[in-house]
């Protein structure tokens, strides 16, 4: 844009139709970008397919309209909070990122969402002012041409001296950080993350196992041999359909768990479902699983649309979908033209670290009263209290959670 719309070339007089045109198109470019800012969603396809590129094209036209010296709109909007911000908008830039990842990580911002959004807007603004004040304005003000000079003397001075102390901590952190960066493996994950992976990856082979009648047909024998064991080890790591260990597992009676083996499932969702794979089938050995990692409202009508043509989809459809992102009406009601008749079981989410979670509970409390068919699992009010049945992501549960959550599952399916 330097290039072909070099601002010292502009003319600052100007013809008033000239003027009125690009205060028209600068004014319209502002707006678009609000309009694009309220309603331009990650969810959907659009943004990926042109959305990102009009917007930025509009962005030029607007830089491009608030360059120029003859249009009104770079003095309506020159005022000592947007001067204040562009001067310190790099540091946002560079710091808005990490700032909500470290910050979402570690506090629970669902509740009080907007509370966590005005102090998080604050760090950002903490850190890039203490950047521009110590940072950048010093480095723009530095008189490179003496930069050896400067270095040559900053070995002369007192060892107590203010700039000694700040040059000896500067090293030692830029070193550090360098150190850190050239070893840091760049796939790493602890001993938790790497039974969580594990623990996956087995429920996912299950969960596909439960869509083939033979291999099915081979787990419950396994199952069944298995049971002999079961007691004389740890019962929340012990898999069975033995009736016995059922029972005592799941809190269930002997009727529950007879009903639960004839009962016609089909349970899709995301990998807290996923998680629990094995867990469900001890209850409902003939329960077809149907979730997996990321899995989102948005992008599941196809998969459950595949699973009604293979003829997968049973009676009683259990949803536990919602943790990975933002869910609406539309969406929910397209998965509902796909499931038909059926009685659905939607189970709510635990995700404290993420804003979406109250709005998407309160989704699903309205599609109960919306729908008839469906049935509102609380898994959230009776495990938001819990935190040991987690794992350290606040999200997916343990051993004790998954047979908390299978529990539940059963207890209201065989209600």
């Amino acid at each position: 844009m330097a290039f072909v719309w070099p601002s010292t070339r502009l003319k600052e007089q100007i013809p008033n139709s000239a003027k009125r045109i690009l205060n028209i198109t600068g004014v319209s470019s502002l707006l678009l970008l609000v309009l694009a800012y309220v309603f331009m969603d990650d969810r959907f396809s659009f943004p990926y397919y042109g959305g990102i590129y009009l917007v930025s094209l509009v962005t030029a036209v607007l830089v491009a309209v608030t360059a120029h010296p003859g249009a009104s709109i770079n003095r309506w909007l020159t005022n000592p909070v947007f001067s204040y911000l562009g001067k310190r908008s790099y540091g946002i830039y560079l710091y808005q990122f990490p700032v909500m990842i470290l910050y979402e990580a570690q506090i629970n911002v669902a509740n009080n969402v907007w509370l966590h959004v005005f102090i998080e807007l604050g760090l950002i603004l903490l850190c890039s002012e203490l950047s521009y004040r110590f940072i950048e304005d010093p480095l723009r003000k530095f008189d490179y041409k003496k930069s050896w000079q400067k270095i040559k003397n900053w070995f002369y001075m007192p060892l107590l001296s203010k700039q000694k102390a700040v040059g000896i901590a500067s090293f030692v952190v830029v070193a550090i950080a360098s150190i850190g960066v050239t070893i840091a493996p760049n796939d790493a994950v602890n001993a938790n993350q790497a039974e969580f992976q594990a623990e996956i990856q087995e429920n996912r082979k299950a969960a596909q196992e439960s869509k083939n009648e033979e291999e099915q047909a081979e787990e419950d024998s396994e199952a069944e041999q298995g049971q002999e064991n079961a007691s004389d080890e740890n019962i929340l790591q012990t898999f069975s359909t033995d009736t016995d260990h059922v029972m005592e597992k799941y809190d269930l009676t002997e009727n529950q768990v007879d009903r639960a083996r004839n009962t016609d499932l089909t349970a899709f969702g995301d990998s807290v479902l996923l998680g629990s794979t094995q867990n469900i089938q001890e209850v409902f050995p003939d329960a077809i699983i149907d979730a997996d990692v990321g899995r989102q409202l948005y992008d599941s009508v196809e998969l459950l649309q595949e699973l009604k043509d293979d003829g997968d989809l049973q009676e009683n459809v259990v949803l536990a979908l919602g943790s990975n992102g933002y869910a609406d009406e539309d969406q929910f009601d397209d998965l509902m033209d796909v499931i038909g008749d059926r009685n659905v079981y939607l189970m709510n989410v635990r995700v404290p670290t993420q804003r979406w979670q109250n709005a998407n509970n309160e989704l699903f409390q309205k599609m109960e009263d919306k729908y008839q068919r469906v049935t509102l699992i609380d898994w959230y009010s009776l495990s938001n209290e819990n935190n040991q049945w987690f794992r350290e992501d606040q999200v997916h549960p343990t051993d004790v959670g998954r047979v908390e959550y299978t529990s539940l599952l059963a207890k209201e399916i065989l209600e």
